[in-house]
């Protein structure tokens, strides 16, 4: 969402780090969508959300991250969503 990102890059900015973000909605494929960005603005990772899901669920649709793991050619860095929601308590 655009919150969880908005929260990922105050997070960023104030380690002071170097990043840049994306979002990409261009109807192809997610993993093709990331790979072409990488290559574009020359990447050194890639971080990406993961969630669980069923057996069955990736039988189904698949696992763009599994995806994004075997194919990207800079490294990648999978985060569990319960650890990108944070408490704001």
């Amino acid at each position: 969402s655009a919150e969880a990102m908005a929260r990922v890059e105050e997070r960023l900015k104030a380690e002071g780090l170097d990043y840049c973000t994306h979002e990409y909605v261009r109807g192809q494929q997610p993993v093709d969508d990331i790979m072409e960005a990488v290559n574009t603005h020359d990447a050194e990772l890639i971080v990406i959300g993961v969630r669980t899901r069923s057996a069955t669920g990736k039988f189904l649709r698949g696992s763009n991250a599994l995806e994004i793991l075997h194919d990207a050619t800079v490294p990648v860095l999978c985060v569990k969503r319960d650890v990108l929601e944070t408490d704001e308590d």
